[in-house]
């Protein structure tokens, strides 16, 4: 098994006509056996022209999976001509499908999966989710190497600090309308605190990583557990970001992030219109005003400090 990543890959071909092509070659090379695509929505057009410009070349099993995918599948398989879909949570979904394959097993059987038999498209029953996100496999950074590799020698970054995007948390109770992540994920669910730091002392021992961005949509929303990862965290000594609701921080918790090398927080406010955060259903508190975002913002300000040299 392998990951390419196409981002990367295709940098140099990002404004030619024939980056569809490159990105066919590029896959091909590999001789791969079956192809995995995750596909948001900025990702589409990408997806569809890769998937029909592949599949007229090689008889391979294709598969989607993504956010896109998820909620618009027969509508992808008309597109793109993928003959899976993966929709929700992957990861037990996909190795199913290819043991099922592998094994020429019932595709009937899945949970979570759509596929295109006989010019029918099926959907099989949404998969629960994964409450208890221990149980998932160590990820497998070590397909990732040979990038991190590439990317050190290419930019020359030694000295610099070399960043990693990292999930502590899967999933958000909330339920902005412009945003997929409760319809997708729904409720939170958390990684134990010594799976995180077994994970983070991994990449700063093997990609010599010191600034980590959590990539959650609120990761201090369960106080408890959030008070434990900031003992923990700051035991790890690395620098890190991360995404939170501003109606949920108070000056007390801020201080704390910031004695644990927190130096970046995202909040996503919107807009400075209460009734256009209100059309959106963002439902802050509702003491949470223009002037208590201010003033919150602006101890944020004076509490923070900057990396610099970051590497994305």
């Amino acid at each position: 098994m392998s990951i390419i990543d196409l981002n990367y890959e295709l940098k140099k071909y990002i404004l030619s006509d024939n980056i569809i092509q490159k990105a066919v070659d590029i896959v091909s090379a590999q001789k791969p056996d079956i192809i995995g695509l995750t596909c948001n929505t900025i990702h589409v057009p990408f997806c569809v022209e890769f998937y029909k410009a592949y599949k007229g070349k090689y008889k391979i099993p294709l598969v989607l999976g993504g956010i896109h995918p998820t909620f618009r599948p027969d509508r992808m398989f008309k597109l793109s001509g993928a003959d899976y879909i993966v929709r929700g949570e992957g990861e037990e979904t996909l190795l199913e499908l290819l043991n099922t394959i592998n094994q020429k097993g019932e595709l009937h059987k899945i949970k979570g999966l759509s596929y295109r038999y006989k010019n029918k498209t099926h959907h099989n029953p949404d998969r629960p989710l994964i409450k208890d996100l221990s149980r998932l496999p160590f990820p497998a950074f070590d397909l990732l190497l040979p990038y991190v590799n590439r990317i050190m020698k290419e930019e020359e970054i030694r000295g610099r600090i070399l960043e990693v995007h990292f999930s502590a948390t899967r999933g958000c109770p909330y339920g902005c309308i412009f945003c997929s992540a409760n319809k997708m994920w729904r409720y939170q669910r958390r990684k134990p605190i010594e799976r995180i730091v077994k994970e983070i002392k991994y990449l700063k021992t093997k990609y010599k990583c010191n600034y980590v961005e959590f990539n959650d949509d609120c990761l201090p929303l369960n106080k408890a557990w959030f008070n434990n990862l900031l003992c923990a965290v700051k035991k790890l000594k690395i620098h890190w970001s991360c995404l939170s609701r501003i109606d949920i921080l108070n000056y007390n918790l801020l201080k704390r992030m910031k004695d644990a090398s927190c130096n970046s927080i995202y909040h996503g406010l919107e807009s400075g219109s209460a009734r256009i955060r209100e059309l959106v259903n963002k439902k802050l508190k509702p003491k949470v005003n223009n002037n208590v975002i201010a003033k919150l913002v602006a101890k944020e300000i004076n509490l923070g400090d900057s990396v610099q040299d970051i590497v994305r």
